[in-house]
């Protein structure tokens, strides 16, 4: 009874304030589509549903959006979307939580290097638990590079593979995960610019090839290292050209133009 009574209030609250709430301008294409297709469309938006009332000849979902901290009431009636409209927060505050993946940056990150090792299938589908989404890939010098996007974290990561296994996983900019490249041994790498006009630097020694850089105007001003694989970032004032040199096994394995780095300044 006091189930029935809350799910009613509720409704009331929502049915009183339809004439005040609007349809959020992005949303506004959704309405009399399929309520499946609907759905489908919501979740890959970056919306997490949180509960539905059922009603005698229709229905009202809840749902939450962790980027836009937005609130939407949709209503169905005869299985397609009749409404969609904006709620006060607080209505999706009370179950969000059991809904939305509670991932903090740190427990993602160890989620993520925990993928070292793991067989590249394995490590992929583990990936698409964690929220993120395949964008392009490029494989050269026996490794493949794929970028992956994790919307609701609004965080892009490159993972490199090799021997079926992942080698490593790092981090880049959002915008290279907006980028889709080829899939074949051109074009771009990680999502990042074209690495035509530093291919001659690929397979030298590591030290020769800093050497090389240096000699063309570049500075080493950071470097990391994940997995097997070593990454240095080298800037050039001049045409602020930002570049990361991926080393393995003493060998300068790819370098590319990722455009932004912290210390490219």
């Amino acid at each position: 009874m006091c189930r029935s009574f809350i799910s009613g209030l509720v409704m009331v609250i929502l049915l009183t304030t339809a004439a005040q709430a609007q349809t959020p301008r992005d949303l506004d294409d959704l309405l009399d589509v399929r309520a499946s297709s609907g759905e489908s469309e919501l979740q890959e938006r970056g919306y997490y549903h949180i509960k539905t009332l059922k009603l005698k000849r229709s229905s009202v979902a809840y749902w939450w959006s962790p980027d836009e901290q937005l609130c939407i009431a949709v209503s169905t009636r005869d299985g397609r979307y009749a409404s969609i409209l904006k709620q006060p927060e607080v209505i999706c505050d009370d179950e969000s939580s059991g809904n939305e993946p509670e991932y903090n940056d740190n427990e993602l990150k160890d989620e993520i290097q925990d993928l070292v090792g793991m067989r590249t299938r394995s490590g992929e589908r583990e990936l698409e638990d964690l929220g993120f989404q395949f964008i392009n890939s490029q494989s050269g010098s026996g490794r493949k590079w794929s970028n992956w996007w994790n919307r609701s974290e609004r965080k892009c990561i490159t993972v490199v593979t090799m021997r079926e296994r992942i080698d490593s996983v790092t981090d880049t900019l959002p915008p290279d995960c907006e980028r889709h490249g080829s899939s074949g041994s051109g074009g771009t790498q990680n999502g990042y610019g074209s690495s035509a006009d530093y291919s001659d630097l690929v397979g030298l020694r590591a030290s020769s090839a800093e050497r090389e850089l240096e000699d063309r105007g570049f500075r080493n001003v950071d470097s990391f290292k994940s997995g097997s694989t070593a990454y240095t970032i080298w800037y050039k004032r001049r045409g602020h050209h930002c570049l990361q040199m991926a080393i393995a096994d003493g060998r300068a394995d790819s370098i590319v133009d990722i455009h932004r780095h912290d210390e490219c300044r």
